[in-house]
């Protein structure tokens, strides 16, 4: 919706034609409908001027806005962002304390949270017992199913049985780049 209001506007349109194309589970065309979307000025104003203000605060003088949220992808970034330590170890500024102590209440409560969800799980599987799981009409399904047997070759057990010299292992062997670990084994709060 909001796409389709930034391109009008910008056209010039007083409506924008959207196209959907509903597959089947093969991926074949089940149905084809255009929805006619109105412009709306005042929305589009306000895209306009989110637009702007982004622009000129975080693009033009290169500095990025306040993380939201980190998943896989912002810390894919950051690590390729930052991928060595350069400079030295230095004291923490007041703001980088700030997060040090939130990484620390965080840190507890997902600890806290994990206890309480493992505690509550065995607790399900308790009541599950020998049977495939349970079901709720409010709360869905819980399935405790043993999947099934795999093999896997013990490389180890085969190396050991071989017994390759020390030119064929380093033959084969192959330099891993090294990743910046974080840690925070030290770290603790100021009045423990």
């Amino acid at each position: 919706m909001l796409q389709c209001q930034w391109y009008a506007g910008l056209a010039g349109l007083d409506d924008w034609r959207l196209a959907v194309a509903f597959l089947d589970s093969e991926g074949a065309m089940r149905t084809y409908r255009e929805y006619q979307i109105a412009f709306d000025a005042e929305l589009y104003d306000a895209l306009v001027e989110s637009a702007v203000d982004f622009w000129e605060n975080y693009v033009v003088p290169r500095n990025p806005p306040e993380m939201e949220r980190a998943d896989s992808t912002t810390q894919r970034w950051v690590a390729e962002r930052f991928p060595a330590n350069v400079a030295p170890i230095e004291r923490a500024t007041d703001a980088e304390e700030t997060l040090m102590r939130e990484y620390l209440d965080a840190k507890n409560a997902k600890l806290e949270a994990e206890a309480a969800l493992e505690q509550v799980e065995t607790r399900l599987k308790l009541a599950i017992g020998e049977r495939d799981g349970i079901f709720s009409d409010n709360y869905g399904k819980v399935t405790w199913k043993r999947c099934k047997d795999s093999r896997r070759v013990d490389y180890r057990a085969v190396v050991d049985e071989l017994k390759p010299s020390a030119e064929t292992l380093e033959r084969f062997a192959k330099t891993v780049p090294g990743v910046r670990r974080f840690e925070t084994k030290s770290l603790k709060y100021a009045d423990a």
